[in-house]
């Protein structure tokens, strides 16, 4: 049976109705009671914190029941999804589990009502803030899959209506992703377009910023076996294992480095197969605050060993010795990773570090490529800031100083 189909725009981050050939388009109904599903505001629960500090828990009126009588042992259904409740949220690991258990339970009905037989949602992390939601749905012996991306950051601060602003100053460089994730590096007071999935949806206006990682360029590094690794760069293989570094380059803008790995993995137990230790030993860091380490990461050729894993771990030390991670998504295609974690346990110092595991008798055979680290107080990640070529060190990106003519 067709229905006007509701179409997502990442740019505006809503849905809408949309014409074909002069007409409303329609679909067979799928997508629609998705999308009515995940991005109608659900009320939320006493216990939820309002992101705008309005106090005021939404919902659909038509959820309401006719006479509290009707309410009874059984609550009426709810209509929509508690996904705006992420509005503002730090992407951190536990916002990606809320994100896919409102999900989930929004489209629950699906199963109970005999319209699918399985619903699944995943939820992964994009730069700047962007939300990506896949949701998959076994109907009728057949895979369906339905992908939804938004930046939770809001309006402020972050993002400004592409035609309200005028950049007033940013005494520094600056990057930003274009409409093709590639990276542009931009000169002094050049303002900067923001887009999300492709679409222009504002300017990026971001406060100042250091990134600590010294030599996120990986400039000085000569390929071969086992090859001369970047200063600042630290890369340990593990037992058994041949390290190399395969080269370095640019990619989509952002400067890379290639590690390679292989051999047999020795010792007992699970262990690292490749160990990159990024420094940035001049943060200041102080038990409570908040820090972000980001990079693009790839598996450029071969496979992870069965069963493990590529991560982002944040090594803090001083205190209680923690290496607080982010395992990141499959398939490592070229994607930027961030993993933003509170100092804690008295720690009074930490680094970024990249890990990629391997069992005892495990075949390792893959490279690795790394682009852009980035080590910088606060959450979320925010564009990646670069020395001059040349002249690695702790970079600063100035403050972008704006105004509104009308």
């Amino acid at each position: 049976m067709a229905d006007v189909a509701l179409i997502w725009d990442p740019a505006l981050g809503r849905a809408d109705m949309a014409l074909a050939a002069g007409d409303l388009a329609m679909d067979d109904g799928l997508e629609t009671a998705v999308v009515i599903s995940l991005f109608t505001d659900a009320p939320a629960d006493a216990g939820d914190a309002i992101p705008d500090g309005s106090g005021d828990p939404r919902g659909w009126w038509g959820d309401l029941p006719i006479d509290a009588g009707e309410q009874g042992a059984t609550p009426p259904d709810v209509t929509g999804s508690k996904l705006w409740l992420l509005d503002r949220a730090l992407l951190t690991r536990e916002t990606l589990a809320r994100a896919e258990s409102y999900a989930k339970a929004a489209l629950a009905w699906m199963v109970r009502d005999g319209v699918a037989q399985s619903v699944n949602a995943t939820a992964v992390s994009r730069s700047l803030g962007v939300l990506e939601l896949t949701v998959t749905i076994e109907q009728d012996g057949a895979t369906r899959q339905f992908t939804y991306a938004w930046s939770v950051t809001g309006p402020a601060p972050g993002i400004a209506p592409p035609s309200t602003i005028v950049l007033d100053a940013r005494p520094s460089n600056a990057t930003f992703l274009d409409a093709a994730g590639a990276l542009v590096e931009v000169g002094p007071n050049v303002l900067r377009p923001l887009f999300v999935a492709g679409a222009q949806v504002g300017n990026l206006v971001e406060a100042a910023a250091t990134n600590y990682v010294r030599n996120p360029r990986a400039e000085g590094a000569v390929a071969g076996t086992p090859g001369t690794t970047p200063p600042d760069w630290g890369i340990s293989f593990g037992t058994g294992l041949t390290g190399s570094i395969v080269g370095s380059g640019t990619y989509n803008g952002v400067p890379y480095l290639d590690i390679g790995v292989s051999g047999t993995m020795g010792g007992t137990g699970t262990g690292l197969a490749i160990n990159v230790y990024l420094d940035n030993s001049n943060a200041e860091v102080v038990n409570g605050d908040t820090w972000t380490e980001s990079c693009w990461a790839q598996i450029v050729s071969g496979t992870l060993p069965a069963g493990q894993t590529l991560s982002l771990q944040m090594g803090q030390y001083g205190g209680t010795t923690e290496y607080p991670g982010l395992i990141c998504a499959t398939p490592y295609a070229w994607t930027r990773y961030a993993n933003p974690q509170v100092i804690t346990g008295g720690n009074t110092s930490a680094d970024a570090m990249v890990w990629v595991y391997a069992n005892a008798g495990q075949v390792v055979d893959l490279t690795l490529r790394i682009g852009g680290p980035q080590f910088e107080k606060g959450a979320p990640a925010t564009s990646l800031i670069l020395p001059p070529a040349g002249s690695p060190g702790s970079s600063t990106r100035a403050a972008d100083t704006i105004w509104s003519p009308g």
